[in-house]
């Protein structure tokens, strides 16, 4: 879900029951942005995460319900990443993430030997996406879509950060102009 999200985990997980709107596919985070302060933002549910979004909020209502109290509001991810009264906090998935995922299998778990930590599937995912809007729309449609699926109001930060693939991108670009020797 983190990883079709392009949220940062602080406010990944933050979000809330009420925060989800299921049939609509998105859910709204609260972004700290410098100059304007805490800032409510729309971000998209991707068809391929919804069955999760699903369970999850079900799990939301049948927490609801077997506690007796409607008006309540459980984050999605508690203790064991499920939905609870409060929130999982980021060393929590740091740990669990280096000793389940990253962590190569042996004797005394079964990690997967993925190498790359819990961030950074951020920047793999914001890649592919690239990868694929490129090929459909163009470089630049793609970054402001990209961009403003991230919450940026320009695609800089897309560039420089996210997107690992950008120099290859610009120079493939440069590399298929077909210009002709200029006259003088």
């Amino acid at each position: 879900m983190f990883f079709h999200s392009s949220v940062r985990s602080t406010e990944f997980f933050r979000v809330k029951y009420s925060h989800v709107n299921l049939k609509e596919q998105y859910f709204f985070t609260l972004v700290y942005k410098r100059a304007e302060g805490p800032t409510w933002v729309k971000r998209v549910i991707k068809d391929i995460a919804l069955p999760f979004w699903t369970e999850l909020m079900e799990e939301c209502e049948a927490l609801k319900a077997t506690t007796g109290n409607e008006e309540s509001d459980p984050y999605i991810f508690s203790r064991d990443l499920r939905p609870g009264v409060s929130k999982i906090d980021e060393e929590t998935i740091s740990r669990r993430w280096k000793r389940w995922v990253k962590a190569e299998p042996n004797g005394y778990n079964n990690g997967l030997g993925i190498k790359k930590g819990f961030y950074k599937i951020k920047s793999l995912a914001n890649t592919e996406q690239m990868d694929i809007l490129s090929e459909i729309m163009g470089i630049k449609a793609a970054e402001k879509l990209v961009a403003n699926h991230n919450a940026h109001t320009t695609p800089v930060m897309l560039q420089r950060v996210y997107d690992k693939k950008y120099h290859f991108r610009k120079e493939a670009e440069i590399k298929s102009i077909m210009n002709s020797f200029a006259r003088v």
